[in-house]
């Protein structure tokens, strides 16, 4: 008899082509058939955007630098200054030994 995990690592993964085993996407019949003037505002957007990123290239990396090169603060410095509410560490608890331990070392 062979298990449900074996026949799951045997199945076929593989994706059935689009249209071969199963109907095409309902979405093939709302696509335009020409380039639409909104495409044409989008795709201004999304190039003025990435226009834009890549001008605060330089100022991010050098910001990045100064934040990267500059010395840790630890917790304490941050409670100190008190932008930091960390609790105080606390000791771990001692283990509890069981009855049966307990009656061996009396």
């Amino acid at each position: 008899m062979i298990s449900r995990r074996s026949r799951d690592r045997q199945a076929n993964r593989e994706r059935p082509i689009i249209g071969d085993r199963r109907p095409p996407s309902k979405l093939g019949d709302i696509q335009p058939d020409h380039w639409v003037t909104e495409y044409t505002t989008e795709l201004i957007n999304v190039l003025n955007v990435l226009g834009r990123l890549i001008e605060l290239e330089r100022i991010q990396a050098e910001m990045l630098e100064r934040i990267c090169s500059a010395p840790m603060l630890s917790a304490e410095d941050l409670r100190e200054a008190g932008a930091l509410d960390v609790p105080e560490p606390r000791a771990k608890p001692k283990a509890k030994a069981s009855p049966e331990q307990t009656s061996m070392l009396d």
